[in-house]
């Protein structure tokens, strides 16, 4: 399985103390130039924990850099490096799953997939963790636990209403 990530879903599973729970999900994942940029090198030079969390995890062969060779595809300039780079290699590498939490970004990326004919699918940092629930890697309270230190956390960017429902299917959700 071919797993590309944004840096979304890195530094929050990273920053909720989830991380370790992407790799049992998905063994190997991919990540461009920008991404790496993003969550290790700026991450280290401001000093963040999750930039060392994920640095680890890159050392230890699970997180590999890989290059993005550009292809001829127009990709609207509101979309940062990162996601434009990873929507590009998802493309590159014929992924299975691109790992991105921005809307914008998903939207670009469902429309250019479809344009290109790959059936690359897309998933967050939700999705993970519900993922990880079905699956039984994580327990309700584990899971309800590391959803609930997203909702307050103020370096993870995802919309309080989304992370409101997730908790809800999860509360909810048959044993």
């Amino acid at each position: 399985m071919i797993v590309v990530s944004d840096a979304g879903p890195l530094m929050a599973l990273a920053k909720i103390d989830a991380l370790s729970v992407l790799f049992e999900l998905y063994p190997e994942i991919l990540i461009p130039p920008a991404v790496f940029e993003e969550t290790v090198r700026a991450g280290i030079r401001l000093g963040q924990k999750d930039a060392l969390e994920i640095s680890a995890f890159h050392a230890g062969g699970l997180l590999k850099v890989v290059a993005v060779h550009k292809p001829h595809i127009d990709l609207p300039e509101g979309v940062d490096p990162g996601e434009r780079e990873g929507i590009l290699l998802a493309l590159q590498e014929r992924a299975d799953w691109l790992l991105v939490d921005d809307r914008r970004a998903r939207s670009f990326a469902e429309q250019i997939f479809a344009r290109q004919g790959v059936t690359t699918r897309i998933r967050g940092t939700l999705g993970v963790l519900i993922q990880a629930f079905r699956l039984r890697i994580l327990s309700r309270s584990e899971t309800l636990s590391r959803l609930n230190a997203l909702e307050g956390h103020p370096e993870v960017w995802i919309h309080e209403n989304l992370i409101r429902q997730a908790i809800q299917a999860v509360s909810q959700s048959p044993d």
